[in-house]
């Protein structure tokens, strides 16, 4: 389970949910051309799958009312769904399962260990069930509250639509396992992207639709399209961006002469937890609002600052930090330096995790800060921006090493 924030084994074989988020093929050599493109094409095929899934409506409801709510936002579980397809909850639940357990087994260390990965993976997709079967009854329960969506109200359409919702998830589920250890990256985290991507286009035409209506200027299109290009590419470069630890080599016996000791360079990423703290951000996030209401109240001054306005962004920022110390500080840690020489006593550790911190809050948040003080059309999220752009680096990583030079 570790392997979701170390990504030290990703050339060992691996299956499924098993090695986590270590985003690499398991198994291909480098200089395989065959198997690169084999990879590639197994992986354009599996999105292909997942984008024609969002074709298939739950059943049960009127198709004629489906275009009335294509264009509200639908975030775990909540009332509005983007498309009412099989696939409206996505991969979140699996991501959400896989963050939980890997908080647990942090936890609670006898869970860890490379001998209970099986274990954890099943526990992993057990929960994915559960969370995906509480998001699907929500999801039943406010359709049902929208008058003429569903053809015949009731426990039958209730039934159907847990049953619809959590086979989607649950094929998801395995299409990211199948691209994980078939194609390239990480599945579950290609799948995010790929919707994150799917929403783009959409997302632009409204803001020229917009532009059109007279409601927006051509100016804060662009302005938009700028910030989510420049945040993109920031991303980029600091995900490519490696620290070189030097390491010295003492050398060692040949016969009775010792052979001269060298220096080599080992690379330390800036950013080691990767995606990890933004995800787990963005999943605790929602329930600490409802739990803010819970404890204050609809009408509660601390629910209305940090619903909406910067409250918001400060509590999001918070939790992004608090993970990203938790998870770079437990990468880092002196216990593993036997097994990461890259992990040396003598490294600011401190510093580092300072860094990588800093860098992940900033780009998750700034950009939604930027929206609250313009008029620019809302484009892509920061952390959206993240999640894309980590995830091209790494795909990117391994088009690189794995191609016949």
């Amino acid at each position: 389970m570790s392997a979701m924030i170390d990504e030290d084994g990703t050339g060992t074989p691996r299956r499924g949910n098993a090695r986590g988020f270590a985003g690499g093929p398991p198994d291909g050599s480098p200089g395989d051309r065959e198997d690169l493109w084999r990879r590639l094409l197994f992986t354009l095929g599996a999105l292909v799958v997942y984008r024609v899934g969002h074709y298939l409506p739950i059943p049960g409801l009127d198709l004629a009312a489906i275009d009335a709510l294509r264009r509200i936002d639908f975030f775990a579980g909540g009332i509005s769904i983007p498309d009412l397809s099989i696939f409206s909850l996505g991969i979140m639940p699996y991501i959400s399962a896989f963050i939980i357990v890997q908080l647990a087994s942090r936890i609670f260390p006898r869970l860890g260990g490379s001998t209970e990965r099986v274990r954890l993976g099943n526990l992993v997709r057990i929960l994915t069930m559960a969370l995906a079967a509480f998001e699907a009854a929500g999801a039943a329960a406010s359709l049902e509250s929208i008058a003429g969506v569903v053809i015949v109200p009731g426990p039958l359409f209730m039934l159907m639509t847990i049953v619809s919702l959590v086979a989607g998830t649950l094929f998801l589920m395995w299409l990211a396992e199948q691209i994980t250890v078939h194609g390239i990256g990480d599945g579950a985290l290609v799948i995010l992207a790929c919707s994150i991507l799917g929403r783009l286009p959409f997302n632009l035409s409204q803001a020229f639709e917009a532009v059109r209506m007279g409601a927006v200027e051509i100016a804060s299109v662009f302005g938009a399209l700028s910030m989510v290009t420049v945040f993109l590419a920031f991303v980029v470069f600091v995900e490519r961006s490696e620290r070189r630890i030097p390491l010295y080599d003492p050398g060692y016996e040949i016969g009775q002469g010792r052979s001269p000791g060298r220096y080599s360079n080992v690379p330390l990423r800036i950013n080691p937890a990767g995606v990890l703290p933004a995800l787990a951000a963005a999943i605790f996030v929602a329930p600490l609002l409802q739990s803010i209401a819970a404890i204050g109240g609809t009408e509660a001054i601390a629910l209305r600052y940090f619903s909406r306005g910067s409250g918001f962004d400060l509590l999001y920022g918070a939790l992004i930090v608090v993970f990203a110390v938790y998870f770079n500080f437990a990468i880092l840690e002196p216990r593993g330096a036997a097994k990461r020489p890259t992990e040396s006593q003598d490294f600011p550790r401190s510093l580092h995790v300072a860094v990588a911190t800093c860098y992940v809050a900033a780009v998750c948040v700034l950009p939604l800060t930027i929206y609250r003080w313009t008029v620019w059309p809302f484009l892509l999220s920061g952390f959206q921006i993240f999640l894309v752009g980590w995830v091209m680096v790494r795909i990117l990583e391994r088009v690189r090493t794995s191609w016949p030079s």
